[in-house]
C-alpha cells in the first residue's frame, strides 16, 4: 500500500513540475510572459516619485529609446523579467530615483516622503552642482533614503507574491488540464470506463503544484517507513535447536 502511494505522490509531483515548466515557456513572449507578473506593484511606487515615467507598449519594450526619467521603469522592467537578484534590483531602483532628484521635482519627492521641501529642495540643487552637504541636510537626506527604501522594500515584497501566486495559479490551471486528458484517455481505453472518477484526475491535478517542490523529500519519507515495515514484518530469527 505504501509504495502504491510513494508512486502515486511521484506521478502527481511528475505532473506539478511538468505544469511549472510550461508556465516558464511563457517568459519567451515579448513582454517576459509570466515573468512580467507583479511588476505593477514597483511601476506604482517608482510613479509616486516620478509621475512622468512610463513603460512603452509591448512591442516597442526593447526597441524605443526614452528620455532617462521615463526609462526608468524599462530599466526596472528588463532587471524584473530577467531575474536579477532582489537586492540588487530595490539598490538599482533607489539609485536611479535619487539620480533624478532635481530642484524641480524635490518638493514633489519630499512630499511622498514626508521630508522638508525647502530642505531636499537644497540637496537637490548642492548634488547637481557637486557640492557638499552639512550636517543638517546630510540628516535630512537620510531620512529620505530611509523612506524611499521602505516604501521600495514593500513594493518589491508585493510584486514578488504576486509573481509567486500568479505562477502557482496558472500552473495549478495547467496541471488540471493535463490530468483530465489524461483521464479522459484512460477512460476512454477502459473496457467500463467511470467517468465520476474524473473528480479524482482533477483533484490529483489540484495538488500537483504544491507537492512538486517536496515530492522527492515525501518519497524518500514513504520509502523509509515501508522498509521499517517490512523489517517489522520479518520473523524473528530461531535461537533455539
Amino acid at each position: 500500500m505504501l509504495d502504491q502511494i510513494s508512486e502515486v505522490i511521484t506521478a502527481v509531483g511528475g505532473l506539478g513540475l511538468a505544469a511549472y515548466s510550461l508556465v516558464d515557456t511563457s517568459k519567451l513572449g515579448q513582454a517576459g510572459g509570466v515573468s512580467h507578473s507583479g511588476f505593477s506593484a514597483i511601476e506604482a511606487v517608482v510613479k509616486m516619485f516620478l509621475p512622468e515615467a512610463k513603460l512603452p507598449a509591448k512591442g516597442d519594450l526593447s526597441t524605443k529609446a526614452l528620455p532617462m526619467q521615463q526609462a526608468t521603469l524599462q530599466t526596472l522592467h528588463a532587471q524584473w523579467i530577467n531575474g536579477v537578484a532582489t537586492v540588487d534590483q530595490k539598490t538599482n531602483a533607489k539609485a536611479l530615483i535619487k539620480f533624478l532628484l532635481s530642484p524641480e521635482n524635490a518638493k514633489h519627492m519630499a512630499e511622498v516622503t514626508n521630508v522638508d521641501a525647502d530642505g531636499l529642495t537644497l540637496i537637490a540643487t548642492n548634488l547637481r552642482a557637486g557640492k557638499d552637504l552639512d550636517a543638517e541636510h546630510s540628516n535630512l537626506f537620510a531620512r529620505f533614503d530611509l523612506a524611499l527604501t521602505a516604501l521600495l522594500d514593500a513594493a518589491y515584497q508585493r510584486a514578488d507574491q504576486r509573481y509567486r501566486n500568479t505562477c502557482k495559479v496558472y500552473a495549478a490551471l495547467i496541471a488540471i488540464i493535463l490530468s483530465l486528458v489524461g483521464g479522459v484517455a484512460l477512460e476512454l481505453a477502459s473496457p467500463r470506463p467511470n467517468w465520476w472518477r474524473l473528480g479524482l484526475y482533477a483533484m490529483g491535478g489540484l495538488l500537483a503544484v504544491p507537492l512538486a517542490p517536496i515530492t522527492k523529500d515525501l518519497t524518500s519519507a514513504l520509502t523509509t517507513a515501508v522498509k521499517a515495515a517490512q523489517s517489522f514484518q520479518k520473523p524473528a530469527p530461531k535461537t533455539g535447536p
